[in-house]
């Protein structure tokens, strides 16, 4: 989510060229749960049987806000704006988030002796815990396109790409930061009301 307010710098050799600050605000949340049982066959002289099972269940959250920056521009290829042209629109941004990783998690693995409906349990093994970090995340971003422009239309088909940078904890018993990254192709369109 951004909120930005930029001028027009107007670079010659980039055609229409906008600088913008603003803020950003960026929340990921995963996750995971997961139940394993393993059953072998082999069964002991006695009838027993191993049962493995194991369970891991976790949620993950970061939330962060910070100043950003973005530097966009605009150059005619054919045509006139004023009665319709096909222009290269580009893109870069980039900001600064300050917030905070969350991670709830919880894990069990067991093994048991199985005997008709008699277990025997050998050993169980717990793990995981909450965990809470202030972070820094810095973000990183892109566009290119190519758009079709009447006077108060435009339509955009282009690639961008938005990476962020150690913004999640994806670690299971201890910290271990993982970039998330948004790419491909998208599509827009614009309309002018006028004035």
């Amino acid at each position: 989510l951004d909120f930005q307010a930029g001028k027009d710098v107007g670079l010659g050799v980039f055609g229409n060229s906008v600088l913008s600050a603003g803020v950003r605000f960026a929340q990921f949340t995963a996750s995971t749960d997961v139940t394993i049982q393993s059953q072998p066959t082999n069964i002991n002289a006695y009838g027993y049987y191993h049962v493995f099972r194991a369970k891991f269940d976790t949620t993950r959250h970061f939330n962060g806000i910070g100043p950003s920056v973005s530097w966009t521009a605009s150059t005619n290829l054919l045509g006139n704006p004023s009665s319709g042209a096909i222009a290269f629109d580009w893109g870069v941004n980039g900001s600064v988030l300050f917030g905070r990783q969350h991670v709830n998690e919880e894990h069990q693995t067991t093994d048991n002796y199985k005997h008709q409906f008699q277990y025997l349990n050998i050993s169980t093994a717990h793990g995981g815990a909450p965990r809470i970090r202030g972070v820094v995340v810095p973000n990183l971003g892109g566009f290119a396109g190519l758009s079709w422009r009447a006077p108060n239309a435009k339509v955009t088909f282009g690639y961008r790409a938005d990476f962020f940078f150690g913004a999640v904890d994806g670690g299971i018993d201890a910290r271990k930061t993982y970039d998330r990254g948004f790419f491909g192709p998208y599509a827009a369109v614009s309309v002018g009301l006028g004035g």
